[in-house]
């Protein structure tokens, strides 16, 4: 890193995509029960922030899921 003060470009940029599932899918939390998912009370989202300064790179990434 570069002491305080010194000259970096900070570039930074962001998205976000709707991420949510069709009807029928089978959704996580319904353990045993085999439901397909019938309704959408919120879409599900993917949002990501990358920021790069020289040769550091920090990606920060939100997904509406309850597994990976």
């Amino acid at each position: 890193m570069k002491p305080v003060g010194a000259s970096r470009v900070l570039r930074a940029g962001a998205a976000q995509n709707d991420i949510t599932c069709a009807f029928g899918t089978q959704i996580a939390g319904d353990i045993g029960r085999r439901r397909p998912a019938e309704i959408v009370r919120e879409p599900l989202r993917a949002g990501a922030l990358v920021l790069e300064s020289g040769k550091e790179k920090l990606c920060i990434v939100s997904l509406d899921v309850a597994v990976v």
